[in-house]
């Protein structure tokens, strides 16, 4: 009986169909390429695919191919063949149109006062295609951000000085078009573009410059949202000289820092370590653990404590402003639910 219920309600089911076969061929696959795989699991599950006559539907399956190589006999001129390396060649043309249309969008001075607003429109494009086009592929995605990377810099400066002052004209007071939660979303977006910068030294300038000037004269849009971009600026900064410092000054030492040493300094210069080797096929890179004193560990604590707080009364602001009234569990939970961290 029960096994009649879970072939008629799972296993009969195209998609679990589908997804079970996938998963056993990655097994299988992961095993080839030497890693450590759960046997027993993978002959569990092929017992039970065979106990439920799956052999059937792998029949179907193999019947439909023939149908479609017989169709291809029939309708394709017998010169026809699989194009190779054709992914590659997509790949290639993927890199050049992203490169060409963003340089007109960077290098046309003329653009200057929609630049940043047009990156942005062109990013979520380019999301949007590689989501439904190219199944969010990783080689597509990777190509994506070295291409972004290649024509927003390819005008010096300009750029990171221009997306400072799009931040700007959002948090300004004067600004009524968006809600706490799209300014949300817009500085996420900005957050990413600002990846891809070199200057991030002259989007710093422009910024701070900026920023005084909003709290100086009290122009702030909002307050949560100043606190919100404050936040995600320190989190990028200390993220990528942690990152940097475990690969470079670490025991696996993948990339070669100059000048030589234990800590990362704003003009050191990392290339790939060619002469790194390791007996294991895949290896675990630990970060590196900075060593602090009881000061400034509570220090740190009491900071990492205050931008909490912050992110929390964003929060709590953005939510009330959407449903107006709501019972303090709830509020938790919506609260609970925003926030990336540990209440």
């Amino acid at each position: 009986m029960g096994l009649e219920l879970f072939r008629a309600h799972i296993i009969s089911d195209q998609k679990v169909q589908n997804k079970t076969i996938d998963g056993i061929l990655l097994l299988i696959e992961r095993e080839r390429n030497g890693e450590a795989i759960d046997r027993s699991l993978l002959r569990s599950l092929l017992s039970m695919l065979s106990d439920l006559q799956v052999p059937e539907y792998l029949h179907h399956v193999n019947k439909r191919l023939e149908e479609e190589a017989d169709r291809l006999i029939t309708y394709l001129d017998q010169t026809t063949h699989r194009v190779r390396g054709g992914v590659q060649v997509l790949l290639q043309q993927w890199i050049e149109y992203i490169k060409a249309f963003g340089s007109t969008i960077v290098i046309n001075p003329e653009k200057d006062k929609t630049m940043v607003q047009e990156l942005l429109d062109f990013k979520d494009k380019v999301d949007h295609i590689i989501d439904i086009c190219f199944l969010k592929n990783e080689k597509f995605i990777n190509a994506m951000k070295e291409a972004f990377e290649t024509f927003i810099n390819k005008r010096p400066n300009k750029p990171a000085e221009l997306i400072a002052k799009y931040v700007d004209s959002k948090l300004r007071a004067g600004n009524k078009e968006a809600t706490d939660e799209e300014l949300e979303k817009m500085l996420d977006k900005i957050m990413i573009i600002f990846r891809f910068i070199y200057g991030k030294d002259v989007f710093e300038a422009f910024y701070k410059k900026d920023l005084a000037k909003r709290l100086l004269v009290g122009k702030s849009a909002s307050v949560d949202a100043e606190k919100s971009m404050l936040s995600k600026l320190k989190h990028e900064d200390g993220e990528l000289r942690r990152t940097l410092q475990s690969l470079a000054c670490g025991k696996a030492r993948v990339l070669a820092k100059n000048p030589k040493g234990k800590d990362i300094e704003d003009g050191d210069k990392f290339i790939c370590n060619d002469d790194f080797k390791h007996k294991l096929f895949r290896i675990k890179i630990n970060q590196i653990q900075m060593k602090e004193t009881v000061e400034e560990q509570a220090s740190t604590t009491e900071r990492v404590f205050q931008d909490r707080q912050y992110q929390i009364d964003a929060a709590i602001v953005r939510i009330m402003k959407m449903r107006k009234t709501l019972s303090h569990n709830l509020l938790v939970s919506e609260v609970y639910n925003q926030l990336k961290f540990p209440v």
